[in-house]
């Protein structure tokens, strides 16, 4: 679900389901504290317009790290401060505010006509009782707590910025005082969190987050999950975890030494799930203090480890944050495309803080005088900064990957920290000799003598950056290539890192010294930026030589003078550590980082100086330096220090192979070339197989000339995107606006709501309609309202806004008149309140492809027997999955083979009965008319054949408009084909006729990656695993209510219905996950002993073959070769594509 730019009804409805049906044990809003109007015999106060109410005297302080409060402003923008009230014209900033306060949902919240917000102290019983009840539920030793007061601050039905007014938030504060300590409940009813971030109110800012956490004089915490779009889940979950019912989240906050203290774990959302000692560091350190930001600790927002006592530098810890699914940034957010084109017309299109600066022959955009930036991208110069990435490579020999990059900057001292983590140990202590690292992240933040730019200022942080360190002494070189591609949706820098090569080996726990030294970056040409330096590093008592050659490339505004040839700058290196943390897994730089001139009046060493025609000339100080261009080095036995130098080809495929070890490598002159091997894809530095790299423009930049490769975090893959001003799918970009709003939609069904379909008229033009239950003009629908024309969906009352109203084997469903109502899952008998299993078979068990095997895996918890390998073929790579329960087989694809396999429900009978099938993803099995449909994702089409015959070869039934076809699914009664195609520009889910006649769109809006597809038979539903939004949908078969299962899926795969159970696998986990059809009880299966690598293709296995009949059922229909089950009487009988028309007797 992207819920970025224009907010649409679709994110709503789809949110709502999500919030509403899958949660049974959360609060309601009737379950806050009292409020508003009717308080009893207490009157709330209540602020107006976009103001702070208060102030208002407290009988009893409330108690925030320690210190006592008496006095509270209570503000519309969701916080509540004590020793001042907020300004209410104050932009929105992440903390630290420099105020001590309480914020529930800091955000840009409109005040006048929008919502309400009320507050009071409460001295009453029964409010005393509710909170001592909290507070000792949550804190069983807390016994001797009682409440003497609570305090209470509700924003009922609040409006963000930008956002219709009909999308709302209701949320409230209680804090319950003893006068000597407290304790704040965060309340968050069901249903009641509709949006997380708010539109900007300036052109150029990004979408504003709310935040959530508490703040002292010299302490602050905020929640997991703040400022970002994973507080909208506050409400379906609990703090600590599983004390109350979800939408509760209590904190002690009164401690002075702890800050707002829980228990237990927060939220499992935000540990890194592989670093236990991560995880419990979270748990048990207090928080921050702003000193520590002031010395120079990063993270400050995200982890609550304190700074150890004065004695070396604080570095930061690359596990701190949190992780959690997101977004990836709107094209014309802060995406590539934006920060690179600085030209402009007038200040509205930079950044808030920059004007449009008349230059010559143009216009761009410069930042103020107490920013520094390209004027696209603007920071304040005070103010720390964080950066974020992805880090993989191979380094001697040893594949690394999954490593984060997790960057801090004090930017007014120039005082830079850099982290990666993991990184196994074999290869962290070596890292430390690969300076270019770190020392890119000194140049983009390096604090500039005045007149001066920085790396941030010449670029707005979006360049490619390659390095080649090299080892004189040894003859060892590492490449570096990395990509840097702007500010992500947290508004954080983000960068894509990859090493290759060997370095000298630094021995486990040793550390290495660095010299000050400094660097001199040349512009050699607009928009490249090269450099060249020595120095040593020192290991023990060994001191290694080493140079670096570094190249830079950007988009800089045409009209600058000082992006033109000839401007150098020297960027000065000082106080540099490296060190290597073997427990955390964690390589870690640390340096100071200045920009100053050449030398008196900038003096240019290279002015006039000949170095060749295969070198550049780069500035030593007040010397020259010729440095032959990248793929070159100087001649045998010739002068390294000759004007012009004498520059040969080097044979880089001899001397270092620096290709995939699944690449050949080709020499050209002055550069080489790396080509995958037949089979793979990538650019051959990198090659993965087609589904490793799928959707990425990584491996085979395929983009637009008018777009960019970025970095898509939510993916963490690199996606095309188009560059502002153009618009489409990152591969083909075009001038203009994504839709036409004067096109119908017969030719552009994306103009419909997620909750209408195209039809004709009575007119018969092609016009948006909306689903019975909702009301709009099709291109916008929302659920019907009393006193709508449509017969409302969710009157009060129901289970639709109240969701416990159904038994735990039931869900809240539409019935076919569109009324929500309780109705027992599959396999229960009931009224919906109360269901009982009916007396069935149960049993069966799954099985799932991964590597070279077909493995089982038993559904049965108490099971002695999870399960193992089926079937294992050497050589192949097992993908998609299906099974023929008429007559006991499975059969799978081998995309490494090109065939389709089987084999019986034991392992035995393994044959490969299809050959020369290059990409058969997904594997779909009819076995009513024993017939086998998949994808092939290579030829891009859609075949069938049939299972008893299947050597006379197959019929090509879809061939046109596919793009990545990806996974399939079929309903043999309707004789009807589902499938997803995951084509960037428009992913969709399509159905058609078994012989691909009727094809329509099911799905085409609201989706990412549509990986995983699967029909459940028992209801007649269509479900999808989405691997790009995280979250797994359903729909019926034809196209309507669609509603929101399960969000928080990693990568899901492949996906089957087993038992009202949906089963996916998923790469994310690299597991196998399940969730009950109505979103509840979400399991993790743990796969059979021998188990190893990704798991692909997932399949039910029933023990009860389900009775399905058809057209081709009996008799094969009366057809000679295929039978193709059709809507009517008579079914279609087709011959395989190898059989000529006029041979063909059908």
């Amino acid at each position: 679900m992207d819920c970025r730019g224009p907010f649409s009804i679709s994110c709503l409805v789809s949110l709502y389901v999500l919030l509403l049906v899958s949660r049974t044990d959360a609060i309601t809003k009737e379950e806050l504290f009292p409020y508003g109007q009717v308080s009893g015999e207490e009157i709330d106060q209540f602020v107006t317009a976009e103001a702070t109410g208060g102030p208002l005297q407290l009988t009893y302080p409330i108690v925030l790290y320690g210190k006592k409060y008496s006095t509270v402003y209570v503000s519309t923008k969701g916080i509540v401060t004590f020793t001042k009230e907020l300004d209410a014209n104050a932009p929105i900033r992440p903390f630290p505010l420099n105020v001590p306060a309480i914020a529930p949902f800091y955000a840009d919240i409109l005040g006048e006509d929008a919502g309400v917000v009320s507050y009071r102290e409460s001295t009453k019983q029964e409010i005393l009782d509710k909170a001592n009840t909290l507070v000792h539920q949550t804190y069983p030793t807390e016994t001797a707590f009682q409440t003497r007061s609570v305090f209470i601050a509700t924003w009922d039905d609040v409006i963000g910025y930008g956002l219709p007014t009909t999308y709302t938030n209701t949320f409230q504060l209680a804090v319950a005082n003893s006068g000597e300590d407290s304790f704040a409940f965060f309340l968050y009813p069901i249903g009641a969190l509709v949006w997380a971030k708010t539109l900007p109110r300036t052109e150029g800012q990004a979408e504003l987050y709310g935040q959530a956490g508490f703040e002292s004089e010299s302490k602050f915490q905020t929640l997991d999950g703040s400022n970002s779009d994973y507080l909208r889940l506050l409400p379906t979950r609990s703090t600590p975890d599983g004390a109350t019912s979800d939408g509760i989240h209590t904190y002690h906050i009164g401690l002075p030494d702890q800050g707002a203290a829980t228990p237990t774990r927060e939220s499992e959302a935000g540990a890194n799930d592989d670093d236990e000692a991560s995880r419990h560091d979270a748990e048990q350190s207090p928080p921050l203090t702003r000193d520590d930001i002031d010395d120079r600790h990063p993270f400050a927002n995200l982890n609550h480890a304190q700074r150890p006592p004065e004695q070396a530098p604080t570095y930061p810890t690359a596990t701190e944050g949190y992780r959690v699914p997101v977004q990836p940034p709107t094209p014309n957010s802060h995406g590539q495309q934006d920060a690179g084109k600085v030209v402009c017309q007038s200040s509205s299109q930079c950044h808030q803080e920059a004007t449009c600066a008349a230059k010559n022959g143009g216009s761009c955009c410069e930042c103020g005088p107490q920013f520094y930036g390209n004027g696209k991208i603007c920071f304040n110069k005070d103010e720390p900064q964080r950066m974020n990435g992805q880090v993989s490579g191979q380094l001697n020999g040893l594949n690394f990957g999954g490593a984060l990059m997790h960057n801090y900057i004090v930017v007014n001292e120039g005082r830079v920290y850099v982290a990666f983590s993991p990184i196994p140990n074999n290869v962290g202590d070596t890292l430390q000799t690969v300076l270019p690292v770190a020392s890119i992240v000194g140049w983009l933040f390096a604090l500039p003598d005045s007149g001066l730019k920085n790396g941030l200022s010449v670029t707005g942080g979006v360049f490619n950056h390659t390095a080649t360190v090299r080892f004189p002494n040894s003859g060892q070189s590492v490449h570096v290539s990395q990509k840097f591609s702007g500010l992500d949706e947290h508004n954080m820098l983000h960068s894509t890192l990859y090493i290759t090569g060997t370095a000298p080996a630094i021995a486990a726990g040793q550390t290495t010294e660095y010299e000050d030294h400094h660097v001199e970056y040349r512009q050699v040409s607009a928009g490249n930026i090269q450099s060249y330096s020595r120095s040593n590093v020192k290991s023990g008592d060994q001191s290694v030589p080493y140079t670096v050659e570094e190249t830079i490339t950007y988009t800089p505004c045409p009209f600058d003078q000082e992006a033109s040839v000839g401007k150098s700058v020297r960027l000065h290196i000082t106080r540099l550590v490296s060190l290597y943390q073997q427990q955390e897994q964690a390589s870690r730089f640390g340096m100071d980082a200045k920009i100053t001139e050449l030398g008196a009046g900038g003096t240019n060493a290279c002015a006039g100086v000949d170095c060749g025609t295969y070198a550049n000339c780069l500035p030593q100080g007040d010397q020259a330096q010729c440095m032959c261009r990248q793929g070159y080095e100087p001649r045998p036995g010739s002068d390294a220090n000759a004007k012009p130098l004498d520059c040969y080809d080097v044979n880089e495929c001899a001397v270092r192979n620096e290709c995939s070890p699944h690449a050949e490598c080709i020499n050209n002159e002055g550069s080489f070339t790396c080509r995958c091997l037949s089979g793979y894809i990538g650019d051959g530095r990198q090659c993965r197989t087609a589904e490793e790299s799928e959707g990425s423009c990584e491996m085979v930049n395929n983009c637009d000339p008018n777009a960019d490769c970025v970095a898509d975090p939510q993916s963490q893959r690199q996606v095309c995107r188009c560059r502002e001003g153009f618009a489409g799918d990152g591969m083909r970009c075009t001038l203009g606006s994504a839709i036409n709003e004067e096109a119908d939609c017969a030719s552009q069904p994306e103009i419909c709501d997620v909750n209408a379909r195209c039809q004709r008229d009575s007119q018969g033009r092609p016009v948006c309609a909306c689903f019975a239950g909702y009301v709009g003009n099709g291109r916008q629908c929302q659920l019907g309202h009393a006193g709508a024309q449509s017969q409302p969906v969710a009157p009060p009352g129901s289970c639709y806004h109240d969701p416990r109203q159904c038994g735990r084997d039931a869900a809240c469903i539409p019935g076919a008149d569109g009324a929500f109502a309780c109705q027992c899952l599959p396999g229960f008998e009931g009224n919906g309140q109360n269901c009982r299993a009916k007396p069935t078979s149960r049993g069966g068990f799954l099985a799932f492809t991964q590597g070279m095997s077909v493995v089982k895996l038993s559904t049965d918890r108490n099971s002695m027997e999870r399960g193992g390998q089926l079937a294992i073929v050497p050589g192949q790579t097992a993908v998609g999955i299906s099974v023929d329960c008429a007559d006991n087989f499975l059969y799978w694809s081998d995309i490494a083979g090109n065939t389709i396999n089987r084999a019986r429900y034991d392992g035995t009978e393994i044959e490969a009965v299809l050959r020369e099938v290059p990409s058969a993803e997904g594997l779909a099995v009819d076995h009513a008319s024993h017939n086998i449909f998949w994808t092939d994702s290579q030829n891009d089409h859609i075949a069938v054949a049939k299972l008893t015959d299947m050597k006379a070869g197959y019929k090509v039934v879809i061939s046109k408009n596919l793009t990545n076809p990806r996974a399939i699914a079929v309903h043999p009664e309707r004789g009807a084909i589902y499938w997803t195609d995951w084509v960037r520009s428009n992913p969709k889910i399509e159905t058609a006729n078994m012989d691909g006649s009727d094809r329509r769109t099911l799905v085409n809006r609201d989706l990412g990656l549509p990986n995983a597809l699967a029909v459940d038979h028992t209801t007649d539903d269509l479900c999808w695993a989405d691997a790009g939004n995280q979250k797994i949908e359903c729909v019926t078969l034809d196209g309507n209510n669609r509603r929101m299962v399960y969000f928080g899926a990693q990568y899901p795969f492949s996906m089957t219905v087993h038992d009202s159970r949906l089963y996916w696998t998923d790469w994310g986990a690299n597991n196998i996950m399940s969730v009950s059809k109505n979103g509840a009880d979400v399991r993790t299966h743990e796969l059979p002993l021998g188990s190893s690598g990704k798991v692909y293709g997932i399949v039910s296995v029933p023990d009860v073959c389900p009775r399905l009949q058809n057209l081709c059922s009996n008799q094969n229909g009366g057809c000679r070769h295929i039978c193709l089950p059709m809507p009517g009487s008579r079914p279609k009988c087709v011959c395989p594509d190898n059989i000529p028309p006029e041979q063909c007797d059908q």
